[in-house]
């Protein structure tokens, strides 16, 4: 999940314009939502960079997601990690594909790597995507989890600023989880994200 590192406060913490540094306009846009004070800045570069960049003063914290710390040995940099409650994930972000050429023998020696619990649960965020809509402008977020073969997917629309968003979820049956995706898509659109969505 995201973390905030904001110079060894939590964000519970935080009590004034803080500037937080973030690619991501979906990031940004939960942040804000829950501390409409921050001063969002776009920061880019690898991790190291961006750590750089906040000891040097351009940032009082960042939000980096914490699976690329660790896995750089980072980890004693954490100070929080961001529930799902404050910060749902990207469509699709997490997960591991391998694209192979149909029809080549690879595919049998590969089937043993493949999850159906994790495939049936990128296929709904990523149906949620794709029947949203919507550019790369608006912070839109997914995060579907299977189990016993039922799939939980929370799904959300944000204007960037955070002041309003849409959040929603629904259950469904694994092998419908396609549809289930482009189902939650359409409770988005009539709830009203369907203006923002055609805004931006």
């Amino acid at each position: 999940m995201p973390l905030s590192d904001v110079m060894g406060r939590r964000l519970s913490e935080i009590d004034g314009p803080w500037r937080i540094g973030t690619g991501s306009r979906r990031r940004q846009a939960q942040l804000l939502a829950m501390h409409p004070t921050l001063q969002m800045q776009d920061i880019r570069g690898n991790v190291e960079t961006r750590l750089r960049k906040m000891r040097q003063g351009e940032v009082d914290g960042l939000v980096l997601a914490a699976t690329g710390l660790i896995r750089l040995g980072l980890q004693h940099e954490i100070t929080e990690l961001l529930p799902l409650e404050v910060m749902l994930p990207a469509p699709g972000q997490g997960y591991l594909a391998l694209e192979t050429l149909a029809g080549h023998g690879v595919d049998t020696l590969l089937a043993p790597l493949h999850d159906p619990p994790t495939a049936s649960a990128v296929a709904a965020e990523r149906a949620f995507l794709a029947h949203l809509g919507g550019g790369c402008m608006v912070p839109i977020a997914a995060l579907g989890q299977c189990q016993a073969d039922v799939v939980h997917l929370q799904g959300l629309v944000s204007t960037p600023d955070g002041r309003c968003q849409w959040r929603q979820e629904i259950r469904g049956a694994a092998q419908d989880a396609v549809q289930l995706g482009q189902r939650l898509a359409e409770q988005f659109r009539a709830s009203g994200a369907r203006a923002l969505l055609e805004a931006l």
